[in-house]
Order: structure tokens, then sequence, then C-alpha cells
């Protein structure tokens, strides 16, 4: 499924909306499965088939690029890694 961009900032638009009159006992999603979970693929296909997507990439891709910062900062070398944040 193709995902056209303007017809997915209406969707966007849309369900900020939903989520704006929601009642406060409906808690707003915290995850990606969350949202999935109450995403409407009907209602909002291009949202659904974003988060659906972004659920899909491995989460190996990311323990590699875990695994150099954290070789990285155990080297004690003084230059610093865009991914560690101090504080």
């Amino acid at each position: 499924m193709a995902i056209d961009l303007e017809e997915l900032k209406l969707e966007m638009n849309r369900c900020r909306h939903r989520w704006s009159i929601r009642e406060p006992t409906d808690p707003l999603p915290q995850t990606l499965v969350d949202t999935l979970d109450v995403a409407n693929a009907a209602l909002y296909p291009g949202i659904y088939v974003s988060v659906k997507t972004l659920l899909a990439y491995p989460v190996s891709a990311y323990a590699a690029e875990c695994s150099e910062v954290e070789d990285a900062t155990t080297k004690h070398d003084d230059r610093r890694s865009p991914f560690i944040v101090s504080n």
C-alpha cells in the first residue's frame, strides 16, 4: 500500500482531534504496540501501515549500535558518541 503524504497528514489531524476529545479515563497510547491496538485500520490506514512498518524493523540493528556505544564508552576515550547522553 502506497501512502500519500497529504492523506497521511489528514489522517494525523483526524487522529489528533480524536485524542483531544477523548474521555479523561481513556489513556493515550504509550508505545507503538499500544498505538497499533487502538489505531483503526479502516479509519487510519496510513497511520496503521506506518506503525506496523516501524514495528517490523529489526531490533538487532539498534542493539548493534548500542553495543558500539558501550564499547566506545568503556575505552575511556575522550571522544563522545552522539548517542551518549551525559547527565
